[in-house]
């Protein structure tokens, strides 16, 4: 016997498992999308339980929000990795590049590999991330690797997902090559709304300078640029024009807004100014330039959260 809020609960449930769906024959349950913690990933995909080519959006990495578009809780890259779920089994990469060859209908992915057996000379890792590149009908990637030779794979990877509208990449090996990056820039799908990216300071100027006024890439649908970091991590960090050796000069983020992104809606620099010199106001006059020009027009959120941004500055800066 049960009370009735129990005996709700139940027939509630037993509804949803009904609407699920199973596949003919196999049983396999149809789901729309699967997250799991890092304990339950190896029985899930050894398991055969799940109908793989109805699936919509696997969550590996723990960073996407279930249900909708986006990253988990709305949050920008940074503050959404930070509970990051990452794969470092060979034998984990080496099965899911075997099911990654059955999801048909797969929309929404997120991943984060650890690259740890490259000195056995194990290649599941690369190999998965590649794979990835099979999975045309993606359209939102969380993509988080932690070694070269991943970013490599991922460059065969986004050659062939041209039709992605969301992509976050934190490319954690702090290693920069001039003709990886210059690949990566290039294979960047041009119709992306939402773009995020983590790493060298190279890497990040490479971007930034491709899509400025002497640069030669453009994205018209980009809405939103996401250049957010761990406020306590390596990577590039912005700071004034007057004080840019090894950093990331403001000016060049401002710069896309007049050529290489006019549509953009949203900056997310959140805990990604430098730490010296104080945030001035001299930091922002080629932004306040650009939209007084009439570029940006769009443009209606600048996320500086986690930086030390003074009150009267940026009191300042919202007023103009």
């Amino acid at each position: 016997a049960l009370p009735n809020a129990d005996a709700a609960q139940l027939r509630s449930c037993s509804r949803s498992l009904r609407a699920l769906g199973r596949q003919p024959q196999t049983g396999r349950v149809q789901c729309h999308a699967v997250h799991c913690r890092k304990s339950q990933l190896q029985p899930l995909l050894e398991g055969g339980q799940i109908w793989w080519e109805r699936l919509v959006t696997l969550d590996l990495a723990n960073t996407l929000q279930l249900g909708s578009s986006g990253l988990r809780d709305g949050l920008c890259r940074s503050w959404a990795e930070e509970d990051a779920i990452w794969i470092e089994a060979d034998d984990l990469t080496g099965m899911l590049t075997q099911i990654f060859q059955d999801l048909k209908v797969l929309r929404r992915l997120s991943i984060a590999i650890s690259f740890e057996d490259h000195r056995q000379g194990k290649l599941s890792a690369p190999n998965c991330l590649q794979e990835v590149g099979s999975l045309k009908t993606l359209r939102e990637v969380y993509v988080a690797t932690d070694h070269l030779c991943l970013e490599v794979a991922l460059l065969g990877a986004l050659a062939q997902l041209g039709a992605l509208q969301k992509l976050w990449l934190h490319l954690g090996s702090m290693q920069y090559n001039e003709a990886v990056s210059a690949a990566l820039v290039a294979r960047l799908p041009s119709d992306l709304e939402v773009l995020s990216i983590w790493g060298t300071t190279r890497l990040l100027r490479d971007v930034l300078s491709a899509l400025g006024p002497k640069g030669k890439k453009r994205m018209p649908k980009l809405k939103e640029l996401d250049l957010s970091m761990n406020r306590e991590g390596p990577g590039g960090r912005i700071t004034d024009i007057r004080h840019a050796p090894g950093e990331i000069p403001s000016d060049h983020v401002w710069a896309v807004l007049r050529s290489g992104a006019p549509g953009l809606r949203a900056f997310c620099l959140c805990g990604a100014l430098a730490w010296y010199p104080a945030v001035s106001d001299a930091w922002f006059l080629q932004l306040i330039s650009a939209v007084q020009s009439g570029h940006g027009r769009c443009l209606k959120l600048l996320d500086l959260r986690r930086n030390k941004l003074r009150a009267d500055v940026a009191d300042r800066l919202q007023e103009k």
